[in-house]
């Protein structure tokens, strides 16, 4: 099993590969000799031990048309936090079952027994320093991607949200997020991906969505269908948005 790309078979095909298959290995990241391959359009990495995206910067190619990563590793494919993302009209994130559930129990908790007294963090000079903003984004460029990238397989991870910019590939035609349980909204903006026929989501409980526009859930709506509900969403998010500033 390969742990990494060898260079020198890396700079011998730099400027003339198209497709490298390299399923069932040990690789923990995506190195710059596989990003700086600049005719890649097909890329499998799937079953892997992938645990993040490499920087955005890092890719160098512009006509990739299919990428795997499925079966690895990988929490996250923004630096972006789950509050950034648009998922309702309003764009606060529905809260799952569970989530209510829990609520409802703090809340009684605290009528019962009463608020615990919060002690000031400024007080105890124990207070966190301020995030900083990520100076090396790691996403997939879909400055670059957007218009070609047609596939792509990200099932059985352990993607905790999708982002918003996975509207931005107007090219894509499949998306294959099954099986990455924390993820229970659909960004507003996939309502872009006019040319998408096929969203795979098995093993995933959305909340944003009515369930009679889930594929395959009920009566079997299609894609397209669920598509259009949310470029209707995210029309009437932006309105909503224009409303407040106004107000």
């Amino acid at each position: 099993s390969l742990k990494e790309l060898p260079y020198g078979s890396a700079n011998f095909w730099m400027h003339c590969l198209e497709r490298l298959y390299l399923t069932h290995n040990e690789f923990e990241e995506i190195s710059r000799n596989i990003t700086e391959l600049v005719h890649l359009t097909t890329l499998d990495l799937s079953h892997n031990h992938i645990s993040h995206l490499p920087p955005t910067k890092a890719w160098t190619n512009t006509r990739m048309n299919k990428l795997s990563l499925a079966f690895n590793n990988l929490m996250t494919i923004t630096h972006q936090t789950e509050e950034d993302q648009t998922y309702t009209r309003s764009g606060a994130r529905p809260r799952t079952e569970g989530e209510r559930r829990g609520r409802s129990s703090t809340a009684f908790a605290t009528k019962l027994f009463g608020r615990k007294k919060v002690v000031d963090d400024k007080r105890r000079g124990t207070l966190e320093p301020p995030k900083m903003p990520d100076d090396c984004p790691r996403e997939l460029p879909y400055d670059k991607w957007g218009g070609s990238l047609q596939s792509i397989y990200l099932q059985n991870n352990h993607i905790r949200f999708l982002p918003d910019y996975i509207g931005n590939f107007v090219g894509l035609a499949r998306l294959d997020i099954s099986n990455n349980s924390s993820i229970h909204c659909l960004p507003l903006n996939c309502g872009r991906l006019k040319n998408c026929w096929e969203l795979i989501m098995h093993g995933l409980d959305i909340t944003n969505v009515p369930k009679h526009l889930l594929p395959g859930i009920g009566r079997g709506a299609s894609t397209k269908q669920l598509i259009a509900y949310l470029k209707a969403q995210l029309k009437n998010s932006k309105s909503y948005n224009r409303m407040k500033l106004m107000a």
